[in-house]
């Protein structure tokens, strides 16, 4: 791994002895740090790390600048990242300084450096971030490099979201509703169009009927010792078919003259 990217770094895997393959659970930036669990469990892991279970992984982010509290609320909502809106988060101002901020945010997904995008795009980018929690396990007093093996306890504690997991999803469904109002209110007025229909003019019921009627009386024909309609009709020749259309710059091939118009003489009316 370390040849592969040319990065000599130890990582988190270097201070497990074994050679065992291990889930991650939670992943950090090399500028980041705080809590990582590593398990030989799959399923445990998917269960904790993929956003359809809403698993919550709580942080202590420092950021430069005062966020307003227009600015916390649209970060709580969710912003627009990678063509998709971010999942609500749950976030409290825990201290201010002259310069700096400091937040507790809980989240109940992570995209890739998914908290200091969105500090970026607001306007106010991380100076420390730490992940302080998963589910309701707690670092504690464990320093950066150290590791331990967890109690049957601490896994069952791990396992279970955070208390502001109920507060998350009453956001979600909030925002889904007014979503789903403002889309049928602007499609009232008209403001968004309905995709027009791709493909034949004869409604779908319509033709399909067409179709069993028209395969209906084939069937009939056939029976009676008659061959299909559409196979009696004689193709048809070079003659009735449309004369090949030439570019107006082909000069290989000349335009017929245009037929001149024949004019009666106009009868005068005699008084």
């Amino acid at each position: 791994m370390h040849s592969e990217y040319n990065d000599d770094r130890p990582i988190v895997r270097d201070l497990i002895p074994g050679d065992d393959h291990l889930f991650a659970i939670g992943r950090l930036d090399a500028y980041s740090e705080g809590m990582i669990v590593l398990t030989n469990d799959g399923d445990m892991a998917e269960k904790l790390t993929h956003p359809r279970h809403e698993h919550t992984k709580t942080y202590k982010v420092t950021v430069v600048g005062h966020p307003t509290p227009e600015d916390l609320e649209k970060w709580e909502r969710g912003v627009w990242l990678d063509d998709a809106r971010t999942a609500p988060a749950y976030i409290r101002v825990l201290e201010r300084t002259p310069k700096m901020t400091t937040l507790r945010l809980v989240m109940i997904e992570g995209r890739k450096r998914q908290i200091r995008r969105v500090a970026q795009l607001l306007g106010y980018p991380v100076y420390r971030l730490v992940r302080t929690q998963i589910g309701k396990l707690g670092l504690g007093t464990l320093r950066k490099g150290e590791w331990y093996e967890l109690s049957k306890e601490e896994v069952d504690a791990m396992q279970m979201p955070a208390d502001e997991v109920r507060y998350l999803r009453r956001k979600r469904r909030i925002i889904r509703v007014r979503t789903s109002e403002t889309f049928k209110a602007r499609e009232s007025r008209g403001t968004i169009k309905k995709p027009r229909p791709v493909g034949s003019i004869i409604p779908r019921d319509n033709w399909s009927r067409a179709r069993a009627e028209n395969a209906s009386s084939e069937r009939a024909s056939s029976d009676q010792g008659e061959s299909p309609s559409h196979s009696s009709e004689k193709p048809r020749s070079r003659a009735h078919s449309k004369p090949p259309v030439t570019k107006h710059g082909d000069s290989s091939k000349k335009r017929p003259a245009p037929r001149e118009r024949q004019r009666t003489p106009r009868r005068k009316s005699g008084r």
